[in-house]
């Protein structure tokens, strides 16, 4: 915005904004088309009845892929700005309209509910971070874009794009094993990704969340001593608040997942 002024800066975004969403576009009918085969991937031990089911809901959260592509792009102008209020209310949106879509079409519709449930927040937490920017004075309506500007977001986003596959690839072929060793397994499985991912959610992610729009400064004023220091700063920190609770998670590991999850048809050989 320094170089170009703040108007060019805004017509930037909504070049970038066109792109992201071409993209999750692509993304979502991806996910509608080849749904049947993604199910049959991330579940190969699953039988007839559980894969159609799954299919279905493949097929609905295809939907919530498009509005959380989306809703990545709006969240990281929001914390550029220093707003980050509304970005993490997007969790507790999801959270409400999961129970509320749950408690009202459970029964009729069963398992369908939370994904129909998911849908919808993830499109309501888009829409209040949509109208925040619109707000701020960002017009993030689609605007004709250039070929390299395509081609330098592709190369800024790569890295992200291909440690983000990983990261679900991983958690998918766990599932894929999980599915073929037994009833409760893959649900067990996630249970046990939700408490190693605590730490993440409340210490990484939060620092993380709170440094992103000084290193974008400081990476618009090419002060990239200042982004060394302050990152080398933030790994001691989470070093120092991480390894004494890994070693509280594997010293108290049943502990912790007998008064979390022992109740129920969580039983306790599933918690051993």
């Amino acid at each position: 915005q320094k170089a170009h002024g703040i108007e060019e800066g805004k017509k930037y975004l909504q070049r970038m904004f066109t792109v992201v969403v071409l993209f999750g576009l692509i993304v979502a009918t991806v996910i509608l088309m080849f749904s049947p085969w993604i199910a049959k991937i991330v579940a190969p031990g699953f039988a007839e009845q559980q894969l159609s089911v799954t299919i279905i809901l493949i097929q609905m959260l295809s939907v919530a892929a498009l509005f959380f592509v989306l809703s990545s792009f709006t969240t990281a102008i929001l914390y550029h700005q220093h707003k980050f209020t509304i970005p993490k209310l997007m969790k507790v949106v999801i959270s409400a309209c999961i129970i509320v879509v749950i408690m009202t079409f459970g029964q009729k519709i069963g398992v369908k509910s939370l994904a129909l449930g998911t849908v919808l927040g993830i499109a309501i937490a888009f829409i209040m971070q949509y109208i925040a920017l619109k707000r701020m004075g960002y017009p993030l309506s689609p605007l004709f874009l250039e070929k390299n500007e395509v081609k330098k977001l592709f190369i800024f986003s790569f890295p992200l794009i291909v440690t983000s596959l990983f990261f679900y690839a991983n958690k998918a072929i766990m599932n894929m094993i999980a599915s073929t060793t037994g009833a409760g397994n893959i649900t067990i499985l996630n249970y046990g990704f939700i408490i190693v991912n605590i730490p993440i959610i409340f210490f990484s992610e939060s620092l993380g969340t709170a440094l992103f729009p000084e290193f974008t400064k400081n990476a618009a004023n090419y002060e990239m001593e200042n982004i060394r220091t302050r990152l080398i700063k933030a790994i001691y920190i989470l070093v120092g608040i991480l390894t004494p609770i890994m070693l509280l998670f594997m010293i108290l590991r049943y502990e912790i997942i007998y008064y979390v999850f022992e109740r129920g048809m969580f039983s306790p050989e599933a918690t051993k």
